[in-house]
């Protein structure tokens, strides 16, 4: 698909501010990069996407899935932060968070397909639906923690803390 522009959470449903991008059809892959114009949220509302095209721009970019979508990353993105407000994010690579700060805020993130590395620092400020989980796939955070919410549900195997410091 093409490359575009975006910025925005999208306009108004009954289910709420369901993205710049709603993706509402299983398997739809965006292939095109994506600029940020400004902060955008990005949504897979009960569906299965991609967007494999890199995101680029000095911009927050959101990832809120609803009712179990899922949505996966794979480019090689420079956005400014990753925040994460609903249901999981999957990275198959080691750019795929951006070049900023993870926000886990009531959302969660996993690695898929290959071993990835995050230099990311990371703040969980979320509630008890906040996570990270990787299934049997070595996954190593080099940034600095600063845990200031709940965080219950992190599934971490095969994962490391190689440096950087932890805050609570």
């Amino acid at each position: 698909t093409r490359a575009m522009n975006l910025s925005g959470q999208g306009w108004q449903e009954p289910a709420g501010y369901l993205g710049a991008i709603r993706f509402g059809a299983n398997g739809v892959t965006q292939s095109g990069g994506l600029t940020l114009t400004g902060n955008a949220r990005l949504c897979a509302y009960g569906t299965s996407a991609t967007v494999s095209g890199n995101i680029s721009g000095n911009y927050e970019l959101e990832s809120w899935q609803g009712n179990n979508g899922l949505l996966y990353l794979s480019g090689n993105n420079t956005f400014r932060n990753l925040n994460l407000t609903g249901w999981w994010l999957y990275m198959n690579n080691t750019l795929s968070s951006g070049r900023g700060t993870i926000m886990f805020n009531g959302g969660g993130m996993s690695a898929y397909g290959t071993a990835v590395t995050f230099t990311n620092n990371v703040s969980v400020l979320g509630d008890e639906n906040t996570g990270y989980r990787t299934e049997n796939l070595a996954t190593t955070f080099t940034g600095d923690w600063n845990l200031t919410g709940q965080a219950r549900n992190w599934y971490v195997y095969n994962s490391t803390i190689i440096s950087g410091s932890i805050s609570i």
